[in-house]
């Protein structure tokens, strides 16, 4: 089943109806005393984001700012 929000996923799980598959942080998020987590290691599992921009050059202080810290917390993993 295709639910639209990880909060739903997660809630329908403590409610004890099925498992679902949630990103790392949304399960930290979300978890509570009700919920198992267990990582997946399966190579299909694992996700490359990236971070688009029309043009980095253009864009303001603050993004440039909130782009150098989702880099040096990528790097710390």
């Amino acid at each position: 089943m295709r639910l639209r929000s990880f909060e739903t996923v997660a809630r329908l799980v403590e409610a004890g109806i099925g498992m679902g598959i949630l990103p790392l942080r949304a399960a930290e998020r979300l978890g509570s005393d009700a919920l198992c987590v267990v990582p997946l290691s399966d190579r299909w599992a694992h996700r490359r984001l990236l971070l688009c921009a029309r043009r980095f050059a253009d864009l303001s202080g603050h993004a440039l700012a909130l782009i150098d810290e989702i880099k040096r917390q990528g790097s710390e993993r």
